[in-house]
Order: structure tokens, then C-alpha cells, then sequence
């Protein structure tokens, strides 16, 4: 459905949003929820949200959507640069939306959205953003003929880095959706 009236979408953003994979509730995993787009329209193009919802709230209001794929790339940017300096930030590529990862210590990292912050398990967290892009660019590329073959490689790469298999119940959950907007 097309976005008309952005209160609406506030008040009833399950009438906008469809997810296209399961979601395990309370657990580290990504959903990824796209309304179909035209053939013609660029997957460059996505106008959408990825939602963050952690300890069962959501970190992001549904009125904080922009280019879906920019937004992953500046994540991604945000996790490599947090695997190196243990801090990053960016913004949304069109609002001044900010995104930051912090180390806490003791295996934790206080994540921010915007005006949210929550300190969670910081394994878990960036297993579920990197588990998110993963899902989200490997959607784009078989939808792109493997146009995002290498970045997918470049995620894989992170993931080694920075994960290993979770045996806790995890608390961050990680949802991809898309919008129309007029």
C-alpha cells in the first residue's frame, strides 16, 4: 500500500510492511519485509526501514525510512569500523538520523538509533546486523544477477571475524521493510 499520510503509517505499520521470511520471536534474526516493486524500478532505489527491535521495543518509530540499500551499506561501514576502533557512527543517507555503535565492556555494546539506546551483547548484536545485511543483499542479488556477489563476500568476512555460533536466547531482532512513499 502506498504511503500516504506518514501518522497512518505510525499508527499501523503492519498494513504497510510484509515480511518475506519466518521470524523466531525473542531471538537474533533478521526480518526482512519488502513490498513488491516494479520491474523497472532500480533495487537501488528501495525507499523502506529497517526496523531494530531490541528487549521486545523497537529502537526505530516507522516514520524513519530512507534509501533501504544505502542505509545497509553505511551499517556495514558502521560494523567495520566498530570491529576496528570498538566506536562508529553514521547517519541515514537522507535524515540527520543518527547510528552508533559504542563498546561498554565486559562483551557489551551500547547501540543507538536516533534518540534510542539500548546496551546489549555485542556478539549478538552484530551477528544480527550482519545476519540482516546478509539476508537483505542476498535478496538484491538474486533479484540483481549477482550484482552483490563480492559485498556478500565482504559480510562473510566480517561474520568470521566477529561471530560465533549463538547457544543463548539472543534479544535483538532486526526487521528490513520497505514503503512507498509519494
Amino acid at each position: 500500500e502506498e504511503v500516504s499520510d506518514l501518522n497512518e503509517l505510525s499508527e499501523h505499520p503492519e498494513e504497510y510492511y510484509t515480511p518475506i521470511s519466518e521470524v523466531e520471536a525473542s531471538s537474533v534474526i533478521v526480518q526482512n519485509s519488502i513490498i513488491a516493486w516494479n520491474d523497472d524500478e532500480s533495487v537501488e532505489m528501495l525507499n523502506g526501514m529497517i526496523d531494530v527491535v531490541a528487549n521486545g521495543r523497537s529502537l526505530v518509530s516507522p516514520r524513519c525510512f530512507d534509501n533501504v540499500r544505502m542505509l545497509w551499506d553505511y551499517l556495514l561501514t558502521m560494523v567495520a569500523q566498530y570491529i576496528e576502533e570498538g566506536q562508529a557512527k553514521v547517519y541515514f543517507p537522507d535524515q540527520p538520523i543518527v547510528v552508533s555503535l559504542q563498546r561498554q565492556g565486559q562483551g557489551t555494546v551500547e547501540f543507538q538509533i536516533d534518540d534510542q539506546f539500548v546496551t546489549i551483547d555485542e556478539k549478538q548484536c552484530l551477528t544480527a546486523i550482519l545476519q540482516a545485511a546478509e539476508q537483505f543483499f542476498t535478496l538484491l542479488n538474486e533479484v540483481s544477477t549477482d550484482k552483490y556477489s563480492l559485498l556478500l563476500e565482504q559480510i562473510k568476512a566480517m561474520q568470521n571475524q566477529v561471530l560465533t555460533p549463538l547457544a543463548v536466547q539472543p534479544i535483538l531482532q532486526v526487521q528490513v521493510q520497505r514503503t512507498l512513499a509519494n
